[in-house]
């Protein structure tokens, strides 16, 4: 079994030493009242915008659309509807015009893919990815006790990396654990590690959580209280909740972000999906663009308050929500605002023929880290345990490169499921995905 650091350690032990000249303003947060986080983010939010509209291109080249705000005392609710949606197409369309002509030292960029399937350039420096890592350290320290928790992290990249099922972190108290080795060859091992390492904390996709949850079955039940859950990037089912925290812990947090590093939603003990307030500014807003009313579902429309290197400004993130009571109302003590529900990436888990079930998100490591292919959208039909069909929506200009395409995500597939079982999978190019009866795309279809 191989414990040697991966990239991705050696970034993370990175990212928590970036992260110490913040903690203390991310802990204020814990305590502000609703007047001083709203201070906080009127502030911030004039820093951000006006910066961006001195050194971004996208919006120094459209000063029409975003003129020079006024200082007077009006609600940043309403300063924000004076300016347009930024619309998720119009971002991949103007991918590097979000980035400032010199990017600071330090200043990491990444592809990343969203909730249907779609490629995107994103970026962040040293220091703001120290900000974003200190919000999730004290909100670790909230439902663990401290900040630096016993950690167990279910990856789906480590496996590409040319990983073992385990691998340490380097300087960040945990390791990580490949979600494609969730199999009963591997119960014994898993069972043990988990027993000898204790962890405190279990970070991953809802699914990949459950299978392990599953895969355990009541081998973990006599210590499951001394660990508790984050749930991120995908919907958590609730019977997934009600077999992970039967099983494997004594409760699962549901927690929502992006890669754009735009918005933080975070669930505290009493089920309120709170809106973190140094993260980002958060609006729920009708097909119409104006804002709906409390129960009522609509888009999440999100302002980043932390990357100054990307700054998204009113940019719908693809995700539907239903806004929440306002601050000061929860039992638990924040006076932030919340979300009464939050919908996170859509689509099937799907089976392979050894028994394992496998997240949809395959589907996004598999693009992630894909260079000069633009994607538009791309969703993973499952027709049998063995056979695999991949639909992928490109940029015209990228035509060409379809045999490329092909053979990469061919390799990528079979990288992350083989070699505990053969799969087969065929590529058909499309000029978009298929939506649901109700608007949305799902990542995965299996039709088995």
């Amino acid at each position: 079994m191989s414990l040697q650091m991966t990239r991705l350690s050696r970034d993370r032990a990175v990212t928590q030493w970036c992260s110490m000249p913040y903690r203390g303003k991310a802990k204020q947060f814990w305590k502000m009242s609703k007047e001083e986080w709203t201070l906080y983010q009127r502030h911030r939010f004039l820093e951000i915008y006006q910066d961006a509209c001195t050194t971004i291109p996208y919006y120094r080249m459209r000063q029409q659309m975003y003129p020079e705000l006024k200082l007077q005392e009006e609600p940043l609710e309403n300063l924000l509807l004076e300016l347009p949606i930024l619309k998720k197409h119009t971002l991949q369309k103007h991918n590097l015009h979000f980035f400032p002509a010199k990017s600071a030292m330090g200043t990491s960029r990444w592809s990343a893919s969203d909730a249907v399937g779609s490629s995107l350039m994103v970026q962040a420096t040293l220091q703001e990815r120290g900000m974003e890592q200190a919000i999730f350290d004290w909100w670790k320290k909230q439902v663990t006790g401290t900040t630096r928790p016993r950690t167990i992290y279910l990856l789906g990249s480590m496996k590409q990396e040319g990983q073992t099922w385990l691998s340490h972190s380097h300087g960040a108290n945990g390791v990580h654990l490949s979600i494609y080795h969730l199999h009963k060859r591997y119960k014994d091992e898993i069972v043990r590690f988990i027993n000898d390492f204790d962890p405190q904390y279990i970070e991953g996709y809802p699914s990949a959580i459950y299978e392990l949850a599953k895969l355990a079955g009541d081998s973990l039940f006599y210590r499951k209280n001394r660990t508790v859950a984050t749930a991120a990037a995908e919907t958590l089912a609730p019977e997934w909740k009600a077999v992970i925290e039967q099983s494997l812990c004594s409760k699962v947090y549901d927690v929502h972000s992006s890669q754009e590093g735009a918005y933080g939603v975070f669930e505290c003990s009493h089920g309120h999906k709170h809106i973190h307030p140094m993260f980002g500014i958060v609006e729920v807003v009708r097909e119409d663009g104006t804002p709906t009313e409390q129960g009522e579902w609509g888009r999440l429309v999100v302002t980043g308050l932390l990357r100054k290197s990307m700054p998204l400004i009113r940019y719908e993130i693809g995700n539907r929500a239903a806004k929440g009571k306002a601050h000061g109302s929860c039992p638990c003590g924040v006076s932030w605002d919340w979300l009464e529900s939050i919908e996170g990436r859509i689509g099937d888990q799907l089976q392979l023929e050894d028994g394992r079930r496998i997240s949809m998100l395959v589907v996004n490591h598999m693009i992630d880290g894909m260079q000069g292919i633009e994607i538009h959208g791309a969703q993973l039909i499952q027709h049998t345990l063995r056979r695999f069909e991949l639909l992928i929506a490109m940029k015209e200009r990228d035509q060409g490169s379809r045999k490329y395409v092909q053979q990469s995500f061919r390799r990528r597939f079979a990288a992350l499921v083989e070699p505990l079982c053969e799969v087969e999978l065929e590529l058909t190019f499309v000029t978009e995905i298929p939506r649901e009866a109700n608007g949305t795309m799902k990542l995965a279809d299996v039709r088995l």
